[in-house]
């Protein structure tokens, strides 16, 4: 079985949450005398879990590209977009709704900052 986009956003999430995990228990370490082998061995992981975190998001991309076809949505009407939307199936709109909701989320924490 093949995983669905949200699927894979559930893992990339699960993942950064890993991540975040490790970058707190490195600078724990690094207040601490004698942790080196241990400091390097999480860095290495948490470039691991970049990694893969960086491959899964492309993939969502290219999955993403496969079902959008790319055109100006700023020179589409509303009931031409109406239109190309009821062509999808409730798979495809359920994971370019993800899709742009994660968008806007991560545009949306970016001006908070």
């Amino acid at each position: 079985k093949t995983l669905s986009f949200k699927d894979i956003q559930f893992i990339i999430e699960a993942l950064e949450s890993l991540l975040k995990n490790y970058s707190d228990r490195i600078q724990q370490l690094e207040a601490l005398e004698n942790y080196e082998d241990e400091i390097a061995d999480l860095s290495n992981d948490s470039l691991f879990l970049q990694e893969l975190i960086t491959d899964l998001q492309n993939q969502q991309t290219q999955e993403l590209a496969l079902l959008v076809p790319e055109f100006d949505l700023k020179k589409m009407s509303l009931q031409t977009l109406i239109k190309q939307g009821k062509t999808l199936s409730i798979e495809e709109k359920l994971i370019l709704l993800e899709s742009l909701t994660s968008s806007i989320r991560e545009e949306y924490n970016l001006m908070r900052t």
